[in-house]
């Protein structure tokens, strides 16, 4: 967790992070890792995972950058990005292992999108828009019971199982939506 709200800028966070789950995952024996993340967590869920090799990322609402220099019409953090003297991660794009699943959800809102819409188009991210949704998006998929099952579907590797459940709250696949 960034308590920083410095979007894993704040210098040596990301080490820490790393470090702190390979603690973890080296004690209880893990030998998979999934990350999942919400808005600011997104965002640093898909710029560690190639460094953690998580197995699987699910990232809702990631914010591209919060750089003013990247997207210049984000304003709702501000106050926030006012004080990261640095941008060391100007952008949350991920690199992505041949074995990683990543999966990427946003909302439909004009402020989700100016993030959306960045974003490289890749068949090795799962990325989807639902509409009718902003920022609260993870909270209203759990508000109607949705979040559990995507979760499920995701940390199980089942990508059509996944689209459908998105279909179901209104959702579309980036490259659908842009067409």
């Amino acid at each position: 967790r960034d308590m920083s709200r410095s979007w894993l800028n704040a210098p040596g966070l990301d080490t820490q992070i790393i470090e702190m789950v390979e603690k973890v995952a080296a004690d209880h024996a893990i030998s998979e890792i999934a990350m999942i993340g919400n808005s600011m967590g997104g965002s640093m869920a898909l710029l560690l995972a190639h460094q953690i090799k998580a197995k699987c990322v699910l990232a809702f609402v990631p914010q591209y950058s919060v750089c003013p220099d990247v997207v210049p019409e984000e304003t709702r953090w501000k106050r926030y990005r006012k004080h990261i003297t640095h941008f060391r991660f100007h952008e949350a794009v991920p690199e992505v292992s041949p074995d990683q699943k990543i999966f990427v959800v946003h909302g439909g809102t004009e402020a989700e999108l100016a993030h959306a819409l960045r974003f490289p188009k890749t068949p090795a991210v799962r990325h989807f828009i639902i509409p009718k949704y902003g920022h609260s998006l993870a909270a209203k998929l759990h508000n109607k019971k949705a979040l559990g099952p995507l979760i499920n579907a995701a940390l199980a590797d089942r990508p059509v199982k996944f689209r459908r459940l998105i279909e179901r709250q209104g959702g579309v696949p980036l490259r659908r939506f842009q067409s």
